[in-house]
């Protein structure tokens, strides 16, 4: 079974579900063009629950916080996704912080829009909206309603009484769904990969799991997160006291790149600080070296068309496709020249063309050849001497060099030649 992204997901998700209805707020980091309304989130809000309460299917995408006011009994399920945390609670909300758990919580949302007739919240991490996962189809029966607007339709008001009732049923539905949850220690999180979170929360419906929060007294939160607990601990009436988990230094560790990378040339050509740096090629080492997201080309594309930073991409030749030329103001890009390798992907003289659009052909590691091996001269080799960076291997990673004593050595077996090194080499002691 392949891997998916979070994008291709949802997608399926929304096709399969029977979704007509959508809206994405501006900037939400991945693209759904077909949702892309241009108006601003409120609009967007009251856009979702008026076509639902017709009886269209509704999704939204938002990444702020988003209030939706009910008013009216929904014909039809609405399904809000964002990845900010609430500020206050007016409908059933899931919580996803595990692209594992992404399908059966998905499938758990729309069941329980259609079950309750609220429109329910899914909060994702950042973790799953970038990530990929081996999923299958959703599996849906897909019975349409006849979207119907009438002055009988918009006089359905929900009552306190039966909002209530309403809640209830999908206090009782999420109950089912998800078992009875058991937190293990104090360190809630929904920030922290390694902490609990919880799998929903219903208003003013306090479920059986706050009796083991209560027991806990005190909650080792994400500074960050503190507003959320405040409002969930007012909302349900917790007794609860708070402190800040310690906030984690990440221990960086620069892998090493292939001897003769075609891209670290490039990397120290450009100031990787300006841009935001997209791949779909599968190299673990260029992500960690260059802080490079891996994404499919429909994240770029939404990232580029949302985002006021210029955006980097780097991939294969064969995932080029026109849209990158429409957002050529935004966009820079960096593709492997794989032509003599896939010789019938594309003319030679129609990728010249792309020159001009802010695209650089670097060979592909199927196409590094070997050079003449640099050498050392040791004399002019200071950097150690003088306790300073050692720039040759500090801004290359390349294999091919390494300390020796008081001076950087070559292993010329693996050498291929860039001289990328004797490029950065303050002392010019690469030859």
């Amino acid at each position: 079974m392949p891997e998916k992204n979070s994008y291709e997901i949802i997608s399926e998700f929304i096709q399969q579900a029977g979704f007509v209805t959508g809206y994405v707020e501006p900037n939400f980091p991945v693209y759904f063009p077909e949702f892309d309304l241009r108006f601003g989130k409120n609009e967007g809000a009251n856009y979702l629950l008026g076509s639902a309460t017709t009886g269209n299917k509704s999704i939204g995408f938002f990444h702020s916080p988003v209030s939706l006011k009910q008013s009216l009994a929904l014909k039809s399920e609405c399904v809000i996704i964002t990845t900010a945390l609430p500020e206050k609670l007016e409908m059933p909300i899931i919580f996803c912080k595990n692209i594992a758990l992404l399908k059966d919580k998905l499938i758990a949302a729309i069941k329980v829009s259609a079950e309750s007739k609220l429109p329910v919240m899914i909060v994702i991490s950042d973790s799953v909206l970038f990530n990929y996962w081996d999923v299958d189809d959703f599996d849906f029966d897909n019975e349409r309603l006849k979207p119907l607007l009438s002055k009988k339709t918009l006089d359905n008001k929900l009552s306190s009484e039966e909002y209530l009732d309403s809640l209830n049923v999908a206090e009782a539905v999420l109950g089912n769904y998800f078992s009875e949850k058991v937190f293990t220690n104090n360190r809630i999180s929904f920030f922290e990969e390694e902490t609990e979170f919880f799998d929903y929360l219903v208003p003013f419906v306090k479920s059986t799991f706050f009796k083991d929060i209560e027991s806990k007294n005190v909650l080792c939160i994400k500074y960050k997160e503190k507003d959320f607990f405040r409002m969930v601990k007012l909302h349900y009436s917790l007794d609860l006291d708070f402190e800040f988990l310690e906030e984690k230094k990440n221990i960086q560790l620069t892998p090493l790149l292939c001897p003769g990378c075609p891209f670290v040339s490039i990397f120290n050509q450009l100031n990787i600080s300006e841009y935001l740096v997209f791949s779909d090629i599968n190299c673990e080492s260029v992500y960690k070296r260059l802080n490079v997201q891996k994404f499919a080309p429909e994240f770029v594309e939404g990232m580029c068309r949302n985002s006021s930073s210029k955006c980097l991409y780097i991939g294969n030749i064969s995932g080029f496709a026109p849209f990158y030329q429409q957002n050529a103001e935004s966009l820079e890009v960096i593709l492997l020249n794989d032509l003599q390798t896939k010789p019938s992907f594309l003319p030679i003289a129609k990728a010249t063309k792309l020159q001009g659009t802010g695209v650089i052909f670097p060979y592909s590691c199927n196409n590094v050849t070997k050079k003449r091996q640099v050498k050392i001269a040791e004399k002019k080799c200071l950097c150690i001497k003088n306790n300073e960076t050692v720039k040759c291997i500090n801004s290359t990673n390349c294999p091919a060099l390494y300390v020796k004593g008081d001076t950087v050595s070559v292993d010329n077996e693996l050498c291929t030649g860039c001289r990328v090194c004797a490029k950065v080499c303050p002392y010019g002691a690469v030859k």
